[in-house]
């Protein structure tokens, strides 16, 4: 059978609605989740975010929170489990590494043309340009976030595939996710601008009205949960349909 008989396509508005339902049916522990992100939040905010001694312990819990999630989203008991959470930190690693490589590159690719030229009065006018660009910092935001939609399917989705596979206790190799999610790039695109919209739309908001830090807050954890179930959908269609490892 060909390859391409084999790829599965994602239909986004089928899972957007059946994420949608899952919450509905289940508001209860989802709003409980959604108080336990809101808390997190509020006490990274007060303890002064990462200058504080205590992020460390406060990234620990939160990633133990957030594992726990998808252990409980899956029923795969107990949902509260160190051992997952320890053997999920492979991916999630390189998931880390992937994209903090991919900011890198993209911050970097602006300053090329400093290193191709000799033209001092050329390079005087680029560099200009380029102070013009970065004080323009919501344009700056907004190529940027229009540029992570269309690499999110490399540096989110898939890898995140893995490291959920990695929670369930299956194989939590990239390799496997790619292959498994092949063929859905633009799918992943569409799920990524869908829910960037919010925070795209809400960072334009807070320029103009200065909106306080914890009303933003109390607008995330809702979302945060809605789109934890997206990808668990995601995650449930290509991974367990077919219960595959």
């Amino acid at each position: 059978m060909p390859a391409s008989l084999n790829i599965k396509k994602l239909d986004v508005q089928k899972t957007l609605a059946n994420s949608w339902e899952y919450c509905l049916k289940n508001y209860r522990t989802m709003s409980l989740f959604t108080l336990g992100h809101l808390a997190f939040f509020v006490a990274f905010e007060v303890m002064h975010r990462w200058k504080s001694p205590l992020f460390i312990p406060w990234l620990v819990l939160y990633y133990i929170f957030n594992v726990s999630f998808y252990r409980f989203y899956f029923n795969k008991k107990p949902y509260f489990a160190l051992k997952a959470s320890a053997h999920s930190l492979i991916p999630s690693t390189k998931i880390i590494f992937i994209t903090i490589l991919l900011l890198f590159i993209l911050l970097f690719l602006p300053f090329i043309p400093l290193f191709l030229s000799n033209n001092i009065e050329l390079l005087d006018k680029y560099t200009s340009l380029l102070d013009a660009g970065i004080d323009k910092s919501k344009s700056i935001d907004l190529a940027t976030n229009l540029i992570m939609i269309f690499i999110s399917p490399i540096i989110l989705f898939q890898p995140f595939m893995a490291w959920i596979a990695s929670i369930m206790e299956r194989s939590p190799l990239l390799k496997t996710a790619f292959q498994k999610t092949r063929g859905n790039y633009w799918p992943f695109v569409l799920l990524s601008l869908i829910m960037n919209l919010p925070y795209m739309l809400y960072s334009q908001i807070e320029f103009y009205f200065h909106i306080h830090t914890y009303i933003a807050l109390l607008l995330n954890s809702p979302l945060i949960v809605y789109f934890s179930v997206i990808l668990g959908e995601c995650y449930k269609f290509f991974y367990l349909e077919n219960d595959e490892a």
